[in-house]
């Protein structure tokens, strides 16, 4: 988005973050007005990883420091150590996982202490401390057992399953994604079964097992018949659906297997089972999300659209809020700025009328953890650029303004190698723009450039 449009959103988060600041400083009993500071500082330790702010880091801290109730402040703590990991990789910068380990070692919670272990191995893995890594997330397998909770024991192990596979497959060590399916034997119910089963097929295929890849995709589907909840169904399909196209980038002969269009045709027919409006628009927005990021935008944006009708259909109050606030990201991923503020502020508004407090705390925090995600992130220029190339450069020699804005592509290629993310952009806009005067190519655009990216090209700018 151009500048000053970019200031005045920021200045809109900030103003809406003050306002959930102002109902968390209303609540009266100490354990919501807790749970609500947690959300207060998580926005705070994702601000600072949206806008380089570290002194947002530190203010999430000591926000973190005035939560006196352990497992609330655990929660805190674990969203901090996660921004501090993200920072850590971002900036090559070993040295800030120990800042990252202190904050673990504060945690008491057993779940976010596991969850926050296994963070860290992975960001040492990718920051090339091998022996760190595997020390880590061994002690966040070891971790897993002491959790009471059975849901929460499994998503756990389930993250400590796939961080594990995930360095095995960047180092390349099959050994660890060997450890890693033995690991997942301990893991109950469909619903974990089949998320990890996806996440292991994706891992194999990137150390070039295509057979095992093949067998985890059909193993992961096949557990779906082991799910009763609808929601949770399409949320499996989803994500093997964008599992199974990941695997296609390495792997080009997956037969026997369904692809991604397939299992997400699957996905939209399991929403006719699901009869509460929260649950169905809760699954319509990972479905629309995934189809974003398979660079289905038109048929995102209409799953989008059916998940705004089913999200003003919710009765309960609290749902509705949660609802409104989940919904804000992929409008915001869409170009929809507009509605995706309207979103925040149902939301905001619903949250206020509450009268149980501690789901009201439970709706801030929800609310005050989204609100980052709004923040439009330089992952857009790589993929605009590839957009603009691919259409510039196979009309290249057609004429003079064609060959310019093949030379506005290479130079927004440049600015992209040395991190200047808006630069880039601006020239394949600029490339855009001139393609789309010039005669039998405007046609091609419709094509290649759904119009809702085309019009996000000339909006975003970062």
């Amino acid at each position: 988005m151009a500048r000053q449009d970019e200031d005045a959103w920021a200045m809109w988060i900030d103003e809406m973050a003050n306002q959930l600041k102002d109902i968390s400083g209303k609540v009266r009993y100490d354990s919501s007005r807790y749970l609500a500071l947690s959300g207060i500082a998580i926005f705070h330790s994702k601000i600072a990883l949206k806008r380089d702010d570290h002194e947002a880091l530190l203010m999430a801290q000591n926000q973190a420091d005035e939560i006196k109730l352990e497992d609330e402040r655990s929660i805190a703590l674990r969203g901090i150590c996660h921004s501090m990991c993200i920072m850590a990789e971002r900036e090559k910068k070993p040295e800030m996982l120990n800042f990252a380990l202190g904050v673990v070692n504060r945690i008491v919670n057993d779940y976010d202490k596991t969850m926050a272990m296994a963070d860290i191995a992975m960001t040492m893995t990718h920051l090339g401390n091998y022996e760190g890594a595997k020390k880590h997330i061994s002690d966040a397998s070891g971790q897993v057992r002491k959790i009471s909770n059975a849901f929460n024991r499994f998503e756990a192990l389930r993250t400590v399953v796939e961080a594990m596979a995930e360095m095995g497959a960047f180092t390349k060590r099959r050994d660890l994604i060997e450890i890693a399916v033995n690991l997942s034997k301990k893991i109950g119910g469909g619903f974990h079964r089949a998320l990890t089963f996806s996440k292991l097929a994706e891992c194999y295929a990137q150390v070039d097992e295509s057979d095992k890849a093949k067998e985890y995709v059909r193993t992961a589907s096949e557990n779906i018949k082991n799910i009763t909840d609808g929601y949770q169904v399409a949320l499996v399909l989803s994500k093997i659906a964008l599992a199974v196209n990941n695997i296609s980038k390495t792997m080009t002969n997956l037969a026997g297997t369904s692809g991604s269009t397939e299992l997400l045709t699957q996905a939209e027919a399991i929403l006719d089972d699901i009869n509460d409006h929260y649950f169905k628009a809760k699954a319509l927005i990972e479905i629309g999300e995934t189809m974003l990021m398979l660079d289905m935008v038109d048929q995102s944006e209409g799953m989008i659209n059916k998940a705004v009708i089913s999200a003003y259909k919710v009765t309960d109050k609290y749902n509705k809020a949660m609802i409104f606030s989940e919904i804000a990201v992929p409008l915001a991923r869409l170009g929809e700025y507009l509605q995706a503020k309207r979103g925040i502020e149902k939301s905001i508004e619903l949250t206020k009328q509450l009268g149980d407090e501690y789901y009201k705390a439970l709706a801030l925090k929800c609310t005050a953890e989204i609100l980052p995600e709004l923040i439009p992130t330089k992952d857009a220029a790589p993929i605009f650029l590839e957009r603009a190339k691919g259409i510039v450069l196979a009309e290249k020699y057609k004429g003079a303004d064609l060959l310019n804005a093949a030379i506005k592509i290479e130079t927004a290629e440049e600015m992209l190698g040395k991190g200047k993310f808006e630069e880039a952009v601006d020239q394949a806009v600029v490339a855009l723009e001139i393609t789309e005067n010039v005669t039998g190519v405007h046609s091609k655009l419709e094509v290649q450039l759904p119009e809702k990216l085309k019009k996000k090209l000339r909006v975003m700018k970062t």
